[in-house]
C-alpha cells in the first residue's frame, strides 16, 4: 500500500517480510507457499492492493507469471472503476451543492419580488408595472431610455436598474447632461490629456473610462447639441474613444441608462435629435408615470416619510402632539417642489391631510393655494 509496487514471494516461510506471520506456525506450513500482491491505483495514488496465496505444488515460476499478469489486469479494472466511481461522487457532490445554491438564489429573487425596490415607494399599478420591467431588463445589457417628467424618478430606476444587474459590483457613475456646456462635456465623458487646453494641468479620465464595466447614467439626454450627438454615437456602435487632446483609442464596456423629459420622437421628427443616436438609446424605453397621475403613490410616500421622521426623532424629542408635527419639514419640502401636482389633485390631498389641518393650517393652505 505504502509504496504501490508489485510484490512476488516464491517461499513466504524464507522471507524477512513473513517472519511474524501466525499462519507460518500452524501445521500446514510444512509444504511451501507462494504469496503474490497487486496494488489496486487510482487517481495517482494506490487505493487497495489484491493478494493470493498458492500452494508450493503448483508455484512454478511460469504459473507466478501468469498469476502476475491476471491479478495486473484484475488491478487495473478495479483501479478505473474506483476512478469512475470517485468523479461521478464528486460531480453529483457538485450538482447537490448548485441546486441548493440556485434554489437560494431563486427563494431571494421571489422574496425581493415581493418585498419591491427599497428605494421606490409605491403600491399603485403603474409604479409596480415600471418596477417589474426594471427588473427584467436589469439582467441583459441593452441601452435604457427613461422616459418622463421631472420629478418622477429617473435617476432613482437608473440606479435600480444598475443594482439588480449583473454589473452591480461595477462602478455606476451619472452625470447631468443638461447642466454642462459642450466643451466641458466632452472633457467630462471623454477625459483630456495633459495640456489640451488651458487648464488642463494633468491627464483626467472621463465618465466613460471611470464607468467601464459597469453602467453610466446620462440625465437630460435631450439637452446634448447634434456635434455632440455624433461623438456619442460612435461611442456607443463602437465602443471606443479617445480623451481630448489625445491620440490613443480606449476601449471600453459600458452599459448606458439615459434618462429625459423630453419627447425624442418628436424632436427626431423636427431634426433637433438623430434618429441614428435616438434608436442606439432606445433599445428599451421605459415611461414614467407623471406624479399627479399618481394619487396612491403620494399617499404611499406621506405615509413612509411620516414613520421614517418619527423613528428618527421620537428618541430626541418626543412630541405629545402626534407625527405630523414632526414631519412637517419633509412634507413642505415636497409640496412645495411638485406644487402643481399637489394643486392639480387638490380635493383629494384635502381630505387626506384633513387630520394635519388643526395642526399645521398656515404651510398646507400656502402649498394648496
Amino acid at each position: 500500500m505504502v509504496s504501490g509496487m508489485l510484490l512476488v514471494v516464491r517461499n513466504i516461510a524464507e522471507s524477512p517480510l513473513f517472519t511474524n506471520w501466525s499462519k507460518l506456525s500452524s501445521s500446514e506450513t510444512a509444504e511451501p507457499r507462494s504469496f503474490v500482491g497487486v496494488p489496486i491505483k487510482g487517481q495517482n495514488c494506490t487505493v487497495g492492493t489484491i493478494m493470493i496465496e498458492r500452494l508450493g505444488g503448483n508455484s512454478s515460476p511460469h504459473t507466478l507469471d501468469e498469476d502476475v499478469r491476471f491479478l495486473s489486469m484484475v488491478a487495473n479494472l478495479v483501479g478505473q472503476a474506483v476512478e469512475l466511481q470517485t468523479l461521478v461522487a464528486r460531480d453529483l457532490e457538485w450538482l447537490m451543492s448548485e441546486r441548493y445554491r440556485l434554489e437560494k438564489e431563486l427563494e431571494q429573487r421571489a422574496g425581493s419580488r415581493r418585498e419591491g425596490i427599497s428605494w421606490i415607494i409605491g403600491k399603485s399599478a403603474a409604479i409596480q408595472e415600471v418596477v417589474e420591467k426594471v427588473r427584467q431588463i436589469a439582467r441583459c445589457n441593452l441601452p435604457v431610455l427613461l422616459c418622463g417628467e421631472p420629478g418622477t424618478g429617473k435617476e432613482l430606476f437608473a440606479r435600480a436598474i444598475h443594482e439588480y444587474s449583473p454589473r452591480s459590483k461595477k462602478p455606476y457613475i451619472r452625470l447631468n447632461c443638461a447642466a454642462l456646456s459642450e466643451t466641458v462635456l466632452e472633457s467630462e465623458l471623454f477625459g483630456h490629456e495633459r495640456g489640451a487646453f488651458t487648464g488642463a494641468v494633468g491627464l483626467r479620465k472621463g465618465r466613460f473610462e471611470l464607468a467601464d464595466g459597469g453602467t453610466l447614467f446620462l440625465d437630460e439626454i435631450g439637452e446634448i447639441s447634434p456635434t455632440f450627438q455624433a461623438k456619442l454615437l460612435r461611442v456607443l456602435q463602437e465602443g471606443e474613444f479617445e480623451r481630448v487632446g489625445g491620440s490613443y483609442t480606449i476601449k471600453v464596456d459600458v452599459r448606458l441608462v439615459a434618462a429625459t423629459n423630453r419627447n425624442l420622437e418628436a424632436a427626431v421628427l423636427s431634426g433637433q435629435f438623430r434618429s441614428d443616436l435616438y434608436y442606439r438609446i432606445s433599445v428599451v424605453p421605459i415611461f414614467l408615470t407623471p406624479s399627479r397621475n399618481a394619487a396612491r403613490m403620494w399617499r404611499c410616500w406621506l405615509r413612509s416619510s411620516c414613520a421614517a421622521s418619527t423613528r428618527s426623532t421620537a428618541s430626541r424629542s418626543p412630541s405629545p402632539s402626534g407625527p405630523w408635527i414632526r414631519c412637517a419639514p419633509v412634507i413642505s419640502q415636497a409640496m412645495c417642489a411638485n406644487w402643481k401636482a399637489v394643486c392639480d389633485a387638490r380635493p383629494r390631498w384635502r381630505k387626506i391631510l384633513s387630520s394635519a389641518w388643526r395642526i399645521w393650517p398656515v404651510t398646507i393652505e400656502a402649498a394648496f393655494c
